[in-house]
């Protein structure tokens, strides 16, 4: 197994992002959090359009794009559990 793996490099590179309740601390954790929301912003616009080949002809596209999808219905079932809607 790697010693890095992606998401620990991410965090790595972001730092913490939930508040302590420190106004000397907080707000570079609010910067942390904005730079969060924009790489998983990021991220999920390439999930979204991988996610648009789960129809495809060719294996290989089919195989990412239904992959991509599955994360997706799962995100967003997650979502829904976490608003109460």
């Amino acid at each position: 197994m790697r010693e890095f793996d992606t998401p620990k490099v991410i965090w790595m590179l972001i730092g913490p992002v939930i508040p302590v309740g420190d106004s000397r601390i907080d707000p570079v954790r609010l910067d942390n959090l904005k730079e969060l929301v924009e790489a998983t912003d990021l991220m999920l616009d390439g999930i979204i359009q991988v996610a648009a080949g789960k129809d495809s002809h060719m294996d290989s596209v089919k195989k990412a794009g239904v992959c991509a999808s599955e994360y997706l219905e799962g995100l967003t079932g997650t979502m829904l559990d976490w608003t109460g809607a």
